[in-house]
């Protein structure tokens, strides 16, 4: 019994040795590294502190203005005064492109791209439609793959039907049924012009087998067998 307890308590004093030895070492690590740690306290003090002057005196402020002027230029594309929309109107609204530039690190800068893009697109400026569209990012699921889609329709109409195509299956992968079918007969159509017509009938069945019947009273959707069967004739089968 005696022998147990002197093993406990030299285990304890085992123990407090070993936590004198480790407060001894953090006390001559803090003692020999007390400037830079005080740098680096002060480096990550000096971090938040900007952080919070560029959230509250610079991206706020832009981020409001930003959103009233992204309001006024929304009138504009929905009345399909693309021109306005795109370089304001010299009055109170400074355009999308402005926006994007001038805003560019808020969200509404962001939109402004997407805007400008379909704008120019609808005026059928497709280097500019592009430059836009490719500067837009979100994970909003039918604006992203809108976006896609429009792309795809501006490599098209320049010609670039493979670049068309890739754009079209990235805007497919839409969980929105009606982009991505719409996506779909895009790519299916694409290959048809390229003579793919293998490829055509491809795109074409994977409308039927995963969205045929989740869309109704969409022509195209309605007659995806005509779509099948016209490629596969092409396809000489």
């Amino acid at each position: 019994m005696a022998n147990k307890k002197n093993n406990q308590v030299d285990a304890t004093e085992k123990e407090l040795r070993n936590l004198e030895e480790a407060l001894s070492t953090s006390e001559a690590f803090l003692e020999k590294n007390q400037k830079p740690l005080l740098y680096a306290l002060v480096a990550i003090v000096a971090v938040l502190v900007c952080w919070l002057v560029v959230e509250n005196f610079m991206i706020q402020p832009q981020s409001e203005e930003a959103a009233e002027q992204m309001a006024l230029g929304q009138v504009y594309y929905a009345a399909q005064d693309y021109e306005k929309a795109i370089n304001g109107d010299s009055i109170e609204f400074i355009g999308f492109a402005a926006i994007a530039d001038e805003y560019s690190i808020t969200k509404s800068g962001n939109l402004a791209n997407a805007y400008a893009g379909l704008a120019y697109f609808k005026l059928a400026d497709y280097d500019n439609a592009i430059n836009y569209l490719e500067g837009f990012s979100a994970s909003d699921n039918i604006l992203q793959y809108t976006v896609k889609s429009t792309l795809g329709d501006c490599y098209a109409f320049k010609g670039d039907t493979e670049k068309a195509i890739s754009c079209y299956k990235k805007a497919a992968k839409s969980e929105n049924v009606l982009v991505a079918s719409a996506a779909l007969m895009k790519v299916g159509r694409a290959y048809e012009t390229l003579g793919d017509f293998a490829s055509a009938e491809a795109a074409y069945k994977e409308i039927k087998t995963s969205l045929e019947g989740k869309i109704i009273g969409v022509t195209d959707i309605d007659e995806i067998d005509k779509y099948i069967e016209n490629a596969s004739l092409k396809n000489g089968k």
